[in-house]
C-alpha cells in the first residue's frame, strides 16, 4: 500500500473525498493500529495485526474525516502498547476519537453539539450501559446522539437478535443515529 501511497495521502478516498469534505461531520471506524514500532501480538488470536505506519493518520485529515472510533475488535491487537500508540497518534495528528464505552461531546464547526457514544470491542454492545450514556449526552447538552457500534456477523446480511434489541433501546432512549460497523457488507436497517 505504501508504495501505492507514495506521499499522496489522499489516495485511498480520491473518489469519495468530496462526499466527506462538504458534508457537517465524518465519522469513521478506525480498525488499525497506527504505530512505528514493532508490536507483539498473540499469534494464536490474531491472523495478522492490523497496523499501520503513524505517518498513515494524514490519510483521515486528507480523506475529509472528523472523527474516528477506535471501539471494535482490532484495538488490541497489539495488545495495550497497540492501543496506547494509536491513541498517542491520534492526539499528535490532533484527530477527535472515541474509545471503548466512551460517550463525549463533540462541536462542529457550525456550532452543533454531537454526542457520541462508541463501543463494540467485543461485538456486543450493552443495551443498559449505551442507554446510559445516551441520558448522560442528553444531560450534558448534546444536540444530536450517534451511538457509533462495532456489531454483527462479518459477511452476513442477517442481524443478530442483539443488535435489533440494543438499537431499539439506544432509539426509545433518543439516539438520532445508530452506526454500525464491522459486518464489511450492508445490514438491514
Amino acid at each position: 500500500f505504501k508504495c501505492m501511497l507514495n506521499g499522496d495521502y489522499i489516495y485511498p478516498f480520491a473518489n469519495t473525498v468530496q462526499y466527506f469534505t462538504e458534508n457537517v461531520y465524518t465519522i469513521a471506524n478506525l480498525e488499525c493500529i497506527l504505530s512505528d514500532q514493532q508490536l507483539a501480538y498473540d499469534y494464536t488470536k490474531v491472523y495478522f495485526p492490523f497496523v499501520a505506519p503513524k505517518e498513515y493518520a494524514n490519510i483521515l485529515i486528507e480523506g475529509g474525516v472528523d472523527f474516528v472510533t477506535t471501539a471494535n475488535n482490532h484495538i488490541m491487537d497489539c495488545y495495550e502498547a497497540g492501543a496506547e500508540s494509536t491513541y498517542q497518534t491520534l492526539e499528535e495528528y490532533e484527530i477527535p476519537y472515541g474509545k471503548e464505552k466512551q460517550a463525549q461531546i463533540v462541536t462542529t464547526d457550525s456550532g452543533l453539539k454531537l454526542g457520541i457514544y462508541c463501543a463494540g470491542v467485543d461485538l456486543l454492545p450493552d443495551a443498559d450501559k449505551a442507554v446510559a450514556a445516551i441520558n448522560q449526552l442528553k444531560a450534558d447538552g448534546a444536540e444530536y446522539i450517534i451511538c457509533a457500534f462495532h456489531w454483527g456477523r462479518e459477511a452476513y446480511y442477517d442481524l443478530y437478535d442483539s443488535q435489533t434489541s440494543v438499537a431499539n433501546a439506544c432509539a426509545e432512549a433518543g439516539a438520532d443515529l445508530i452506526y454500525g460497523s464491522h459486518a464489511h457488507n450492508l445490514q438491514k436497517m
